[in-house]
């Protein structure tokens, strides 16, 4: 999440998708729809952690282009996905896909300040990261039921 929040910082994405279409929607739409819907992209930054989305993605992803996956599906049941059409079209456009994840010191306090322009550029929309505050005593509750983008859990000492 706060990859994807310190590209838009440092202004290098764009949304591809109308504001009253929901992301989900657009890209799990048909290839032809999804094109339509989407137009090519250079590079598409995956944080939200769902797999039909992110290979569905790869219609909209241009010639040369790069999928980063950087979300981590949750446990469910298995996609059925055209894997078959996207090899053959990540093949033949030259496309890559890459995993990561940010770790260590570095990469945390390159996040937080990232998260301080966001929130001086976009502040509703970095408010909107935190879904709910629980207490520790809920901790265990909140963790079994997930509901939001981040929860908090509080600890006060």
């Amino acid at each position: 999440m706060l990859g994807a929040i310190a590209m838009t910082v440092t202004g290098f994405t764009r949304s591809s998708t109308p504001a009253n279409l929901p992301i989900a929607s657009a890209l799990t739409e048909s290839a032809k729809s999804a094109r339509r819907i989407c137009p090519p992209n250079d590079v598409i930054y995956e944080a939200v952690g769902v797999a039909s989305v992110a290979f569905a993605a790869t219609e909209t992803l241009a010639p040369n282009g790069l999928l980063i996956l950087t979300g981590i599906p949750a446990p469910a049941e298995p996609a059925t996905l055209p894997l078959d059409r996207i090899m053959k079209d990540m093949v033949l456009n030259n496309q890559a896909i890459v995993g990561t994840v940010n770790v260590g010191r570095s990469a945390f306090a390159l996040a937080v300040e990232k998260l301080e322009q966001a929130m001086a550029l976009v502040p509703d929309s970095v408010r909107t990261i935190i879904t709910e505050r629980v207490p520790l005593e809920a901790a265990p509750q909140a963790l079994k039921q997930p509901h939001g983008v981040k929860d908090i859990i509080e600890v006060h000492g």
